[in-house]
């Protein structure tokens, strides 16, 4: 908590009242700024070409992947053997 500060004059509580409205105009603004950096990004990651590059990012990160080729292998492996029943 803050402590009481005592005040000799009107002066004096004008200048602490007139600080204080500066220092909550500056934290308006940054919150203001910060939120439109965070729309301009949202804007951004939203844009149909943004999308769809991490969609194929995604699938290009999937084929990479070893998952991808544990499936493939057992997909080859299964039609191998029903190849071989026939």
């Amino acid at each position: 908590m803050a402590s009481k500060k005592e005040y000799s004059s009107f002066a004096e509580i004008n200048l602490d009242l007139e600080i204080l409205s500066l220092e909550r105009k500056i934290a308006l603004s940054k919150i203001a700024e910060s939120a439109e950096d965070t729309q301009i990004g949202i804007k951004k990651t939203l844009a149909p070409f943004n999308v769809v590059r991490s969609m194929i990012d995604g699938v290009a990160n999937f084929y990479d992947s070893n998952k991808f080729k544990t499936l493939a292998a057992s997909y080859a492996v299964r039609m191998l053997i029903r190849w071989l029943k026939k």
